[in-house]
């Protein structure tokens, strides 16, 4: 047997349907703590930064090591992405001074090695927020406790806290007293700037308020900060920038001067501000750009079309030294009190809507009241456009996904608080809470090569996907290829069409793939008989026939069908042969080189003339004719044999030996050889059929 042998051929590259580029956003990780409990409400803040994720518990009540009972004293949980792209627990960590109904977790805030945690405080208890950093020994350690300067009770310090490089902003909505200590107004807010010294301490350098603060205003409520600039929401502002409309909400835009004293640079409020918007519900800044969220809002993008507290958010762009509404995003599919614009967060190319009390999937369908939605939001030249609608994937009525949101580049964070089973969808456990990362991922990228293959001489051919693929690829981890089929045969002789599948850590992509089989690799001949072909006594030669167009050889492939393979017949067809014995040679030339061959003897004999001279002992009869040929002689007899040749020496039929006639009735009309003989006489006949 030949060595297994498959030729293929590269014909033509079909497009993927992954293709490059292409992506979308993609739930990679559920994040649980490992001392989940009843209540403990995970993910009612999350942030994320690089390979860490932050998500705060704070009506959870244990230490570190699930002891020490102290209601609502709250922790946090810290997960870390490692090199297989899985989001693992890495750290829970809690104050070091717990105290039971103070919120630990109230707010949180991570950028590269610093974490900060805000704890609001109850009753008599003063707010605080707490700096961790991450030591050399890889553990988070706290390294320091923030309070107000001039901290009074029910200030809420901690409730709002933003971090970006040095700097620390802290909220206290409902701080009275404006950056003198003086002139109280109830709920007015205040935020506390902190700045990182040389000696790595952080220091209160400034409390800011509103210029044109107010009572109830809840100055400080949301806020972030980025290099320079910071946004600091008032949701239950009235004035605006404008008439008195009533919790209409407003924001406002800071930035550090030359003397390093936060300024009041701007004071922004939506362009179509309504009663009860709040807007300022939430907020976030990244570069020259702001989000606020406005989560009681009622209309569209266009101001029209009234629809219950369904919510809405407003981007606010940088145009030399004024920042203008450039755009108003809501849900494509508003419902009355979905809240879409609870919590926002914005980055270079995405922005993320939280929307906690949506009830629809993606295709707003499956109605689950409350089990909350996200909206991904790209940039496209400073516009945003919707770029897909994410629900948890094993969302659950009341769930509150998007509760709080986060985006660090092509990650995402989303809290639901309400959630109640584990990672593995297990162990029931009312409002413990769940967090979720999602991904901008972008799909394998699939190409296929179409084939041709050669069936090998057992009739078969094996691929694989690596021969199908023509340089597929995955962005997000290494990609697994394959194919539903690997062999053919006979019975799959022509087109056939294949799957080419890729994937990689997320997703599978496809593209399909053009095999075309076939069976001309290795040939069969099969060779006329040895012949014998007479010639007249006054003829000197022979002349060779095309044996193929006589059909007297076979030409088949593999599969038995006859091959299209050019063959090869020595001596050639037209050259003359001298009487005697000579040997014809029939060969193939393979698609690998190997040659197929088969030889027959021909005998060319020259003694057909008919001895006139000598009386034949046989007399047949009637010579024409048209079906019956009657043979008389004194020497028949069972040794007597009857072969009919044509006149190129094939032999037509062979007849009983012995026989006094033979039925000529299905041959075509022309001229026959009738060789008659035994062992003591040869005679050649000619015979004539009508």
């Amino acid at each position: 047997m030949r060595n297994f042998y498959l030729r293929v051929l590269l014909i033509l590259t079909f497009v993927p349907l992954g293709v490059d580029g292409q992506t979308i956003i993609q739930e990679v990780s559920k994040l649980s703590a490992s001392d989940r409990n009843a209540s403990d409400q995970l993910g009612f803040k999350v942030a994320i930064s690089g390979e860490f994720a932050v998500a705060s518990s704070p009506f959870e009540d244990h230490d570190l090591n699930n002891e020490n009972y102290l209601e609502n004293s709250g922790s946090v949980y810290i997960y870390k992405r490692n090199s297989q792209n899985e989001w693992i627990e890495f750290q829970k960590i809690t104050p070091s001074d717990r105290e039971e109904n103070t919120l630990f977790g109230t707010s949180i805030a991570i950028d590269n090695q610093t974490i900060a945690v805000g704890k609001k405080g109850y009753n008599s208890v003063s707010g605080s927020v707490y700096i961790f950093e991450l030591s050399e020994e890889n553990i988070w350690t706290q390294t320091q406790k923030l309070i107000a300067s001039d901290y009074t009770d029910l200030a809420d310090f901690g409730f709002s806290v933003s971090i970006h490089n040095n700097k620390i902003f802290v909220g206290a909505p409902n701080e009275k007293k404006d950056e003198n200590g003086e002139n109280p107004l109830t709920g007015s807010g205040a935020v506390y700037f902190f700045n990182k010294t040389e000696s790595n301490n952080w220091v209160e350098s400034q409390k800011i308020v509103a210029q044109d603060r107010g009572y109830g205003d809840n100055f400080g409520r949301a806020l972030s900060i980025y290099n320079n600039q910071a946004v600091v929401t008032a949701p239950f502002d009235s004035d605006g920038n404008g008439p008195y409309v009533d919790l209409s909400g407003s924001a406002y835009v800071l930035s550090l001067n030359n003397d390093q004293i936060w300024e009041q640079h701007q004071k922004i409020t939506a362009n179509d501000r309504n009663e009860t918007d709040y807007f300022g519900w939430s907020c976030d800044i990244f570069q020259n750009n702001i989000i606020i969220g406005s989560v009681y809002e009622d209309h569209d993008e266009n101001a029209e079309n009234f629809i219950e507290d369904t919510g809405s958010a407003y981007i606010f762009n940088k145009n030399e030294d004024t920042w203008y509404q450039s755009q108003k995003l809501v849900a494509p599919n508003r419902d009355p009190l979905d809240k879409f614009g609870y919590s926002v967060a914005i980055d270079s190319n995405f922005i993320i809507i939280g929307a906690f009390s949506e009830d629809q999937d993606p295709n707003e369908q499956n109605f689950l009241n409350s089990s909350g939605s996200i909206y991904v939001y790209q940039n496209n030249e400073q516009f945003w456009n919707l770029k897909q609608k994410n629900v948890a994937t094993d969302r659950n009525l009341a769930d509150y996904y998007g509760y709080n949101v986060d985006v660090d580049e092509d990650y995402f964070i989303s809290g639901a608080i309400n959630q109640d089973e584990d990672r593995e969808n297990e162990n029931f456990l009312d409002n413990a809470g769940m967090a979720y990362i999602l991904k901008n991922v972008e799909l394998p990228n699939i190409n296929c090569n179409n084939l041709t293959v050669y069936l090998d001489e057992n009739g078969s051919a094996t691929i694989t996907a690596e021969d199908v693929d023509n340089g597929s690829f995955s962005s997000e981890s290494e990609i697994e290829l394959e194919i539903e089929t690997t062999e053919f045969d006979c019975s799959d002789i022509g087109y056939n069409y294949i799957t080419l599948t890729g994937t990689d850590i997320y997703n599978s992509s496809e593209c399909i793939a053009t095999i075309n089989v076939i069976a001309d690799t290795f040939s069969n001949i099969t060779c006329p008989q040895d012949l014998t072909v007479y010639i007249d006594n006054n003829e000197t030669f022979y002349e060779v026939p095309n044996y193929s167009l006589t059909e007297e050889v076979e030409y088949t492939n593999i599969c038995n069908e006859v091959t299209s393979l050019e063959f090869n017949q020595t001596p050639e067809p037209g050259t003359h042969l001298e009487a005697g014995e000579h040997n014809i040679s029939f060969s193939v030339t393979n698609y690998d080189g190997s040659i197929t061959t088969c030889n027959t003897t021909l005998t060319v004999d020259n003694t057909l003339g008919i001895n006139t001279q000598k009386k034949t002992p046989f007399k047949l009869y009637p010579n024409p004719t048209s079906n019956i040929l009657n043979i008389e002689s004194n020497n028949l007899s069972t040794e007597v044999s009857f072969s009919l040749y044509d006149l190129k020496g094939k032999k037509i039929k062979v007849y009983q030996k012995g026989s006094n006639f033979l039925d000529l009735s299905t041959l075509s009309a022309g001229i026959y050889l009738l060789i008659i003989e035994s062992k003591q006489f040869r005679e050649v006949h000619k015979i004539i059929k009508l």
